[in-house]
């Protein structure tokens, strides 16, 4: 018989810094940058967004036309933070990937130097099968929770080529969870998205 051979990659990362006042929050965040800056010579663009009513933040650095790290800052249970998202650590673009991992290390390298309490706010795993048909794979849930899941071969409301496992009554819902897990072809979306391969 025949090994099924595959990796477990961490796609996405953020960690989130909380400090007591947004002086604290302000010096931290571009005494990051200056590091970034001195040792990538980073540009880092600000972009402005809408949350509801409300105009927000975001910083973001780019390679390759992809967002590999940003940073967000708040407010949030009398606590202001720094969220600092790794985007691109396994795209398959080895620029970007290779760009994103010495961020994510230079980054953190700051962090445990300074000697920071941070949290994990976001971590984005996958399990990459190549060689195997996407045809022949199947998502199931193997630990239940109290969310509603599809039944095998359901057909799902959702665009696009993923299969989810649990079933969300809204796009909130679905953007708000903490855990979720669904079936996707990564080679078919970078293909498509931004042609690699």
């Amino acid at each position: 018989m025949k090994q099924l051979k595959y990796t477990t990659e961490i796609d996405t990362l953020a960690l989130q810094l909380n400090f007591n006042t947004d002086h604290e929050q302000r010096v931290i965040l571009q005494d990051i940058f200056n590091r970034l800056r001195d040792t990538f010579n980073s540009y880092i663009d600000l972009v402005n967004y809408t949350v509801g009513s409300i105009t927000k933040i975001k910083y973001k650095i780019y390679c390759n036309n992809r967002t590999v790290l940003s940073f967000i800052t708040g407010y949030s249970h009398n606590k202001y933070f720094i969220k600092i998202r790794f985007a691109g650590l396994k795209t398959y673009d080895i620029v970007v990937d290779n760009t994103s991992l010495n961020y994510l290390l230079v980054t953190v390298a700051y962090i445990n130097t300074k000697r920071f309490h941070w949290n994990l706010a976001e971590l984005d795993i996958a399990i990459d099968i190549p060689f195997v048909s996407f045809d022949h794979l199947l998502a199931i849930c193997t630990s239940k929770t109290s969310t509603q899941y599809h039944i095998l071969g359901e057909t799902q409301r959702y665009d696009g080529e993923t299969t989810y496992i649990e079933k969300f009554n809204t796009e909130y819902s679905k953007n708000t969870a903490i855990k979720r897990a669904y079936l996707y072809d990564k080679t078919f979306k970078e293909q498509n998205e931004h042609n690699i391969y």
